[in-house]
């Protein structure tokens, strides 16, 4: 009967020992699918942050582009008023030879 004992012992340690392998692979597997999900949502939270920052640069280009463009005409402006001001200048010393003369 003792022998019997032991027997069912050793049978209830090693049943013990596969519930707690199968228990630690569980957890395990729970672990790498909860590490894959929040690789996931890292990646996912790296690429918004990625757009968003492609979305400030782009903005930021086009104020640049802006800016350039308004600084042009504001020189064409500016070159267009000398132009006519060195007309005007011309015309008058024009007109004040013609009346000494």
């Amino acid at each position: 009967m003792e022998r019997n004992q032991w027997q069912l012992l050793q049978d209830l340690e090693e049943e013990r020992k596969k519930q707690k392998e199968k228990k630690q692979a569980a957890t395990k597997g729970n672990q790498q699918g909860e590490k894959k999900k929040q690789d996931k949502e890292g990646e996912l939270f790296s690429l918004e942050r990625r757009q968003l920052q492609l979305l400030r640069d782009i903005k930021e280009q086009r104020e640049k582009r802006e800016m350039k463009e308004e600084e042009r005409k504001k020189k064409k402006e500016k070159e267009k008023q000398e132009k006519e001001k060195e007309k005007q200048d011309k015309e008058k010393q024009e007109n004040v030879d013609k009346t000494s003369v």
